[in-house]
């Protein structure tokens, strides 16, 4: 048996573990393999979130932000 076989049963049983008692219904394998799946797509899609909300917008990357940043935001500039 695959090393990957061996981990992917044992989410699958650990899966079924923690989520039977709390749904108090019995749940088959293919049920806590969607599980899975959904977890780690909700997972996925607030690690995508969490960095879209750190990322600079692209009007920040033009130097000009800095000015109104230093300047109180009135936007002045020497030259």
């Amino acid at each position: 048996m695959k090393l990957l076989s061996v981990a992917n049963d044992n989410l699958i049983d650990r899966t079924i573990e923690l989520w039977q008692p709390r749904l108090r219904r019995e749940l088959s394998r293919e049920d806590a393999r969607q599980i899975v799946e959904n977890v780690t797509g909700l997972f996925s899609l607030l690690s995508q979130w969490s960095k879209a909300d750190t990322a600079p917008p692209a009007s920040d990357t033009h130097p000009h932000w800095l000015a109104r940043a230093v300047d109180g935001g009135e936007g002045r500039h020497e030259g």
